[in-house]
């Protein structure tokens, strides 16, 4: 079919066109639906940063100096108090009465919580306990305050009612949390130096922890950093994965040669989640297969507030129990053969 020229360069002038009119309704209908998406978000979420005493107000309610806009230092004092359960119910006042303070941030009360999660949740020696269980004694112990935050901030929008931001991504590469953790609750000094007096250095309590094997790639860094923002501009946000055991693969070399290995960083645990056997979901596969998803979640602070979001990571565990008469037969193969 011959086209004369003439009309052959308008069809290219009309199709030229329509791509500048679809990549520019693409844009428009993306900026809409995410206008839509935070329309109400204001209602849910601390007031900016340089607010500073009306910041305070949403956690704690009492007018303080801060060193900065949000600080666990300043969060911690005695005289500062946690939300109350909001009604008279004796039992609730009763609880709230015994927890009403924030974790304590002082030197000391640091130096105590080691100690503690090392001696009473890792069950190891107090007086001698290598750096791995320093690690995780440590770890645990700023997860305490991540605790407290994410407990409020969570509290706070069941009040507020907003809507909310969901981040699904096959990847999160979320690197180390212990120095980014410490760095937005403004704790990174007081436990460098609690720990030198006990004997460590944070410097090398850092290189214990394995990086979180999420992802492998731009997309899995950049879906971390919207974490990380959404939180810092107290966004009511939650980001949604899966909890890889052997993450992508380790590079080693063997022989001149490079052979990828199993990124096996879950061997020793990993103190920053928390595993939620309460919130299970059963996944169909094909119609007959079967698992059950459990979830696992790990809080993502803020920098420079009092907003603590969550990555919820979901874990694939079977959904039916060790046929015990095969068991009991001897044959264990097939006793476990449902829940390969």
């Amino acid at each position: 079919l011959a086209v004369p020229p003439s009309e052959l360069e308008q069809l290219r002038t009309m199709a030229r066109r329509g791509t500048m009119f679809s990549h520019l309704t693409i844009a428009v209908l993306s900026a809409v639906i995410l206008a839509l998406a935070l329309s109400d978000v204001d209602a849910a979420l601390p007031l900016p940063s340089s607010a500073r005493l009306s910041n305070m107000r949403l956690r704690g309610g009492q007018e303080i100096t801060m060193t900065r806009s949000a600080s666990q230092q300043d969060l911690s004092k005695p005289d500062v108090r946690r939300p109350g359960p909001g009604n008279a119910d004796p039992t609730k006042e009763k609880i709230w009465s015994v927890s009403s303070s924030y974790k304590a941030a002082d030197k000391t009360s640091i130096q105590k919580s080691i100690v503690h999660h090392a001696e009473h949740t890792l069950a190891t020696d107090r007086y001698n306990f290598d750096k791995e269980t320093a690690y995780q004694a440590v770890a645990m112990s700023v997860r305490d305050y991540l605790v407290e935050s994410l407990r409020d901030t969570k509290a706070h929008y069941l009040k507020e009612d907003p809507k909310r931001v969901y981040y699904l991504s096959l990847e999160f590469l979320m690197g180390r949390s212990l120095l980014n953790a410490l760095m937005n609750l403004d704790l990174t000094e007081p436990y460098r130096e609690a720990l030198e007096e006990i004997g460590y250095s944070l410097e090398e309590l850092v290189e214990q922890e394995k990086d979180a094997a999420l992802g492998n790639g731009g997309l899995g860094r950049l879906a971390a950093c919207f974490l990380d923002s959404m939180a810092t501009l107290n966004l009511p946000a939650w980001g949604y994965g899966i909890r890889y055991e052997h993450g992508m693969f380790e590079q080693r070399f063997k022989d001149g040669n490079q052979v990828e290995f199993p990124d096996t960083w879950l061997t020793k645990g990993n103190p920053w989640e928390i595993q939620r056997l309460d919130i299970t979901y059963p996944i169909s596969f094909y119609g007959t297969d079967k698992v059950l998803a459990v979830a696992y979640d790990v809080p993502i602070p803020g920098y420079d507030t009092l907003n603590t979001n969550s990555l919820r990571l979901w874990s694939a565990m079977p959904d039916t129990d060790m046929d015990l008469g095969k068991f009991n037969e001897g044959d264990y193969s097939a006793a476990l053969g449902a829940r390969q």
